[in-house]
């Protein structure tokens, strides 16, 4: 009979831990994910097609642009994001000036601007959390 009821109770004990590893990862919530770019940009303007990581659905575009006394990186959404990031600098080892926004629809932007001297290059890198 004890061995009847240690079966029993290690059969009641995998069940229990399959229903909470069930329920566990049923908790985890499967829309809050992002997608970071790498550093884009040089001597022109850029547009970069900002996709969900693993997908080929457009989350929106980023342009980094120059012109004789400002650089910028404007992010501009093509689905509701609900967290947009961007940042850009005029090389390596400058600092970034960075904007970020929240609960982004279709058509919104955000934009990271320096501005203020005669600039040469242009790089940025946005994330985005949909």
């Amino acid at each position: 009979m004890s061995k009847v009821v240690k079966t029993m109770k290690n059969k009641l004990m995998i069940a229990a831990m399959v229903v909470v590893m069930v329920f566990g990862t049923a908790m985890v919530p499967v829309h809050a994910a992002s997608v970071e770019t790498n550093v884009y940009g040089g001597g022109s303007a850029y547009n970069y097609y900002v996709r969900k990581a693993g997908g080929t659905e457009l989350l929106g575009i980023m342009r980094v642009s120059k012109s004789a006394s400002k650089i910028t990186n404007v992010f501009t959404a093509e689905m509701g994001c609900s967290k947009a990031q961007v940042w850009v600098r005029e090389n390596s080892k400058a600092s970034y000036a960075t904007k970020s926004r929240s609960n982004m629809v279709k058509g919104d932007t955000v934009t990271a601007l320096k501005n203020g001297r005669s600039y040469k290059e242009a790089y940025g890198k946005a994330k985005v959390t949909y």
